[in-house]
């Protein structure tokens, strides 16, 4: 899958993220961490945090009131 965002480009085909920022290759390995990489230099964009909804809900910290 490859998801485009502004000048940002997310790569996830196979078993490694790769992200792409300006054209320029700024991370290569865990998905997730990619993932949190983009939204980190998206500025947590809503669109960015939307498409990846179920990945980051799967490893947020459990929620302990």
């Amino acid at each position: 899958m490859i998801y485009q965002h502004k000048n940002f480009v997310l790569d996830m085909n196979g078993s490694k993220g790769k992200l792409y920022v300006g054209g320029q290759l700024r991370f290569m390995g865990d998905p997730y961490v990619a993932i949190s990489m983009l939204l980190k230099f998206s500025d947590n964009h809503p669109d960015v945090r939307a498409k990846f909804k179920a990945q980051l809900e799967m490893r947020e910290k459990p929620r302990f009131e």
